[in-house]
């Protein structure tokens, strides 16, 4: 039997009922039946109880001013608090786990509060092209089964994620309730459709559609929070290297990796969002460079949930191994800001204490090493730098060696040569070098004259190997040899291969025919914008839309003098802004005319997206029909 919040004479309230939180059920349907069930009818006035403000608009997808929800809710609210309100019946948790600490904590702020302008924006829904209003489905079967459980239908959190259009229930497509964004009254909560007569469109359980809808219904219920996107990101690349999609220097291999994908999604057929995954023509799957090369960016959930499947097969198993190394991935990945942190200087002190428990020098350095979190040759140097007494050093390294070793760097012997020669350590040649007046300056330029003559002595022997074969042949053939002599000794370089003779070359090609380019660029053009048209959610056809469908905009640009067709052709094919303004009001009509609604003035602008209604737009809506009083 189930629980009810009733009002008691000790507590006062306005509500008088307060119903449980059904599963999966989202706040605006939550709100809707305690609508309902105070028999409230002014829906200005029932925001202004729950929110303490009059234009408040409830959403399906990530509503805000929860605090003042869970203050008017007071006791008797089934939310814990207003975090627990976040989780349980919003879709932020869906959201979360990729974006980073400060992001999270801006967003939650904003949800808290009253004022909710940006949420999309910083969420980068907005930005990402995948859109950013919410779509209101949901599946006639859950519907049936709710209304015989709980006496009502709702709003399930699962069935309003972006991209799912299966149910992952009953494995049927979800209806659309079409007329909720064109509402004469916004703040007019509705209740999802009772069930009817139908004939649901079943779908293959092994489908991506049905999988990713399942990806991102594990998602929101795993109400997940991992903050450190840094850490996020080396799990997919070490998954991903793991694969195999890596070249020989470590670094991924986005080429095979986009192919890949692809071939594993089957190019996306069938996809919601198809075309904007597969973009661009240039760069495919340019999602995928910025979710892997840039992991402080907000990319959208479908782009990781993607990625997921691919390397890990469920949403179990990559949590599974993020966990197993979240220990050592901040030591083992960071980011590069990391680099730009100012590093810890190391003060010793001049005169240590005489009645200190260290036995010599040595241990004495190692401990404030430890101490410090730095090396012992850094300590070591930072105290011969300040000329501290080393009396008690173990390794004191004696004169005649030190002489020895300073004659052999005079010399340009290798470091390691040093230290093998004379049974000494690494670091010791390496200090004696820099605490030694102008002696690493010398070394440094005998190391460079030494491997000046090596690389003179091998490529003079590949010129003699091949002396027909020209500079560029004998290049390719050492391309190493080559660019430290073009770094480093340019003069020299450009003497030798100025004696040898130069490689045969094949006739040169033509002149570029431009009229016969002009031609055929044109003809492109024209055959893109027909197409184009065609299309219902396009971009406005610009000259510069169709320049870069035509992988041409560099050329055409420098060279507008020699394409005179293209240019008529692209002044013809272009759609100003007012033109493009009233095809959106031509969609806005006709969307309105299947729904049908009333087709006024301020339905039109809002489903066109136009901010400012110019006089031209009012005579060419007074031309289709439009009241616009």
């Amino acid at each position: 039997m189930r629980t009810v919040h009733v009002l008691t004479p000790k507590l006062y309230s306005p509500l008088c009922f307060i119903p449980e939180l059904l599963p999966d059920e989202c706040l605006y349907s939550f709100l809707q039946r305690i609508w309902t069930l105070n028999a409230f009818t002014l829906p200005r006035q029932f925001m202004v109880l729950l929110f303490g403000c009059d234009s408040h608009i409830p959403v399906l997808d990530l509503p805000t001013g929860l605090d003042a929800l869970q203050r008017t809710l007071g006791e008797r609210s089934p939310f814990k608090s207003a975090d627990d309100l976040i989780d349980r019946a919003t879709l932020y948790p869906y959201h979360r786990p990729f974006l980073s600490a400060s992001r999270n904590t801006r967003l939650v702020h904003l949800f808290r509060g009253t004022g909710g302008q940006g949420v999309k924006t910083l969420l980068g829904r907005v930005a990402n092209g995948f859109g950013a209003q919410v779509i209101a489905r949901y599946c006639v079967l859950c519907n049936t089964s709710t209304a015989k459980q709980y006496g009502c239908t709702y709003w399930q959190r699962s069935h309003q994620l972006p991209g799912v259009v299966y149910c992952t229930v009953h494995g049927i497509q979800l209806d659309v309730l079409s007329g909720l964004s064109c509402l004469s009254h916004r703040q007019q909560l509705q209740q999802s459709p009772w069930p009817s007569t139908f004939e649901p469109t079943c779908i293959a359980r092994e489908s991506h559609n049905y999988q990713l809808a399942l990806m991102s219904v594990a998602l929101l219920q795993a109400n997940r929070y991992i903050s450190d996107v840094s850490a996020l990101n080396f799990v997919y690349i070490s998954k991903i290297l793991s694969l195999g999609f890596n070249k020989t220097h470590g670094k991924i291999d986005f080429p095979a990796l986009t192919d890949a994908i692809r071939e594993y999604y089957n190019h996306f057929q069938g996809f919601e969002h198809r075309e904007r995954l597969l973009s661009s023509a240039n760069h495919p799957l340019f999602w995928l460079y910025s979710t892997l090369r840039r992991p402080g960016r907000s990319s959208h959930p479908i782009c990781h949930l993607l990625l997921i499947r691919f390397l890990f097969g469920s949403i179990e198993k990559f949590l599974d191994a993020f966990d197993s190394s979240k220990n050592n991935m901040a030591d083992r990945w960071r980011t590069q800001e990391n680099d730009t942190l100012p590093r810890q200087t190391i003060v010793v002190p001049r005169h240590p204490r005489r009645d200190t428990p260290f036995s010599n020098q040595t241990e004495f350095g190692q401990a404030t090493s430890d101490r410090l979190g730095s090396t012992s040759s850094a300590v070591s140097g930072s105290r011969q730098t300040i000329e501290m007494t080393n009396q008690g050093r173990c390794h004191r390294v004696p004169e005649v060696i030190r002489l020895a070793i300073v004659t052999d760097l005079c010399a340009g012997l290798a470091i390691a040569e040093i230290s093998k020669k004379h049974s000494v350590s690494i670091s010791v040649a390496y200090r004696i070098r820099a605490h030694t007046p102008g002696l690493k300056q010398l070394h440094a330029d005998h190391k460079i004259e030494s491997e000046r003559i090596t690389h003179r002595q091998h490529w003079l022997a590949l010129c003699k190997k091949l002396p027909a074969k020209g500079v560029t042949m004998i290049r390719a053939t050492s391309p190493g040899e080559y660019a430290w002599l073009r770094r480093n000794d340019q003069q020299w370089l450009k003497d030798v291969c100025s004696t040898l003779p130069r490689a045969p070359t094949g006739p040169r090609n033509s002149k570029v025919d431009w009229t016969k380019r002009d031609q055929s660029l044109a003809k492109q053009a024209q055959q893109f914008v027909r197409n184009e048209r065609t299309r219902i959610n396009r971009s406005r056809i610009s000259a510069t839309l169709i320049l870069r469908h035509l992988n041409r905009e560099a050329m055409v640009r420098a060279n507008r003098e020699r394409l005179p067709t293209l240019n008529n052709t692209l002044i013809e094919l272009s759609e100003s802004i007012e033109q493009f303004q009233k095809f959106r009001i031509d969609l806005a009509i006709d969307k309105l005319r299947c729904l049908g609604l009333l087709r006024s003035r301020w339905r039109i602008q809002r489903l066109a997206g136009l901010k400012n209604w110019t006089p031209s737009l009012s005579a060419y809506a007074i031309s289709r029909g439009i009241d616009m009083s």
